[in-house]
C-alpha cells in the first residue's frame, strides 16, 4: 500500500501543510504527503522490527478460532484486515486537509477560514475519511462472510486514529459523535466534504452500515448481566489489538514528526537490542562478581544448612542462582512467576532473568519494571 492512494482522493494535496518550524529565522513547511511518507515508512519498520506478522496472525486465530467458516476465507479475510491496518499511517492526518486547519494551526497564507468544517480539528475528519476508504474497499468482496468479519474493525481503526494526539478512553464517545441526526457534527461534516470541491471521492457513509457495526460492538461493551465467556474473551483481544495498533500509530507519528523538525532520520533500535552490553556493564559491578563467587564455590547447599543460615546474603544469593538455572531450562516458557519475602533480593533477581531471557530471545527489546509506589519507588 502506498500514499499514492490519497492522492486520488483529495485535489492539489501536495498544497497541504503537516507542520512547521523555524529554520534560518524563517518558517519551514512540511507537506502533508511528505509527513504521511515518513510516518508510514515508521509503521512499516515498527511492524517489522516488533515481529508484528507473528503478533498479527495469533490475533486472528484467537478472535475467529469459533467462527464456523474455512481456512480459506479466514485467509482472506486476515490478508484484508492487514491491508486495512496499513492504511491507518495513510490516512491519520489527512484530515489537516481541512482549511481551518491550515489557517489556525499553520498560518499557511492560501488557505481562507471556512466555518461550514465547525471547529479547526483534523483527527476526527481523518477517521471518517479512513473509514470511508475502508468501508468501500470491504464491501468490494463479494464473500458476505468476510464483510462480517471485519466490518467492525473499520470502527475501530477509526477510533484509533480519531485518538492518536490523546489518550485512549471510552469508545462510547467516539461512537456518540458518529450520529446521523441532520443537525450533528457527524453529518455536517460530511455535508461540508460531499459539497467541497477539493475531494475527488465523496462520503457515502451511510447509518445502515453503521449500525451494522455497532451491533459487532456488543463483543466489547459488556453487560455485566449478560457476561458470558467467550465476550469477555472477545473484549480482551479487543483491547490488546486497539492498544497494539495505536502504540504503532503514535510511535510512528511522532519518530516521523521528529524526523522533521530534527532533520535526522530515527532509528526503530535502542541500546536494548544490544543486550550483551549491558549485560557486560551489570556482570562487572561487585555485587554481581560476590554472587558469581558464590555460584562457583558454594551453591547448591542442601535444605538442612538454609535452615540453619543466619547470613541474609547467601540466601540471596541461593535465590538468584536457582532462578537463574529455571530461567535457562525454561526460556521459551512465557511467564514466570517468582514469590520471596521483602528484602530477599528479588529486585535484583528480575533485572538479572530479564537479561538472561533478551540473551535468549532477540525478539525481546523492552523491559517494563513496575515498582509497587509507596513502599519502593523512592
Amino acid at each position: 500500500m502506498e500514499v499514492d492512494i490519497l492522492k486520488n482522493l483529495v485535489k492539489d494535496i501536495n498544497r497541504y501543510k503537516a507542520h512547521k518550524k523555524f529554520k534560518d529565522n524563517e518558517i519551514a513547511y512540511e507537506t502533508l504527503l511528505a509527513h504521511t511518507e515518513l510516518t508510514y515508512k515508521y509503521f512499516i519498520k515498527f511492524w517489522q522490527s516488533k515481529n508484528s506478522d507473528e503478533i498479527f496472525d495469533r490475533f486472528c486465530d484467537v478472535f475467529w478460532q469459533k467462527e464456523d467458516i474455512d481456512n480459506e476465507l479466514k485467509n482472506k479475510a486476515k490478508n484484508l484486515l492487514k491491508e486495512i491496518i496499513m492504511a491507518i499511517p495513510i490516512f491519520h492526518d489527512i484530515g489537516k486537509i481541512n482549511p481551518n486547519f491550515q489557517v489556525q494551526k499553520l498560518n499557511v497564507k492560501e488557505f481562507k477560514q471556512n466555518d461550514k468544517y465547525l471547529n479547526s480539528k483534523h483527527s476526527f475528519l481523518s477517521s471518517m475519511l479512513y473509514m470511508e476508504y475502508c468501508r468501500d474497499k470491504l464491501y468490494e468482496q463479494s464473500e458476505d462472510v468476510i464483510v462480517d468479519l471485519l466490518l467492525e474493525f473499520i470502527l475501530y481503526n477509526g477510533y484509533i486514529i480519531e485518538r492518536h494526539h490523546s489518550k485512549l478512553k471510552n469508545m462510547k464517545e467516539f461512537k456518540d459523535n458518529i450520529s446521523f441526526n441532520k443537525d450533528d457534527f457527524f453529518v455536517k461534516l460530511k455535508q461540508t466534504i460531499n459539497d467541497s470541491e477539493d475531494y475527488l471521492n465523496k462520503i457515502e457513509f451511510a447509518n445502515i452500515d453503521f449500525q451494522d457495526i455497532i451491533h459487532k460492538l456488543s463483543k466489547i461493551s459488556i453487560n455485566e448481566d449478560e457476561v458470558n465467556k467467550k465476550t469477555i474473551q472477545q473484549g480482551i483481544y479487543l483491547s490488546i489489538y486497539i492498544h497494539w495498533i495505536y502504540s504503532l500509530l503514535v510511535a510512528s507519528d511522532y519518530y516521523a514528526t521528529s524526523e522533521f523538525m530534527n532533520e535526522a532520520d530515527f532509528s526503530e533500535n535502542t541500546d536494548l537490542n544490544d543486550i550483551d552490553k549491558w549485560d557486560s556493564v551489570y556482570e562487572n559491578t561487585d555485587l554481581l562478581k560476590n554472587i558469581r563467587q558464590y555460584q562457583q564455590e558454594t551453591y547448591l547447599i542442601s535444605d538442612k544448612e538454609l535452615n540453619t543460615v543466619t547470613d541474609i546474603n547467601i540466601l540471596r544469593s541461593e535465590i538468584f542462582c536457582e532462578v537463574e538455572e529455571k530461567i535457562k531450562t525454561n526460556a521459551d516458557e512465557n511467564i514466570f512467576y517468582l514469590e520471596a519475602p521483602t528484602g530477599s533480593g528479588k529486585s535484583n533477581t528480575a533485572i538479572n532473568a530479564s537479561f538472561k531471557l533478551m540473551q535468549h530471545d532477540e525478539r525481546l527489546q523492552k523491559i517494563f519494571y513496575i515498582y509497587p509506589f509507596n513502599t519502593l519507588v523512592e
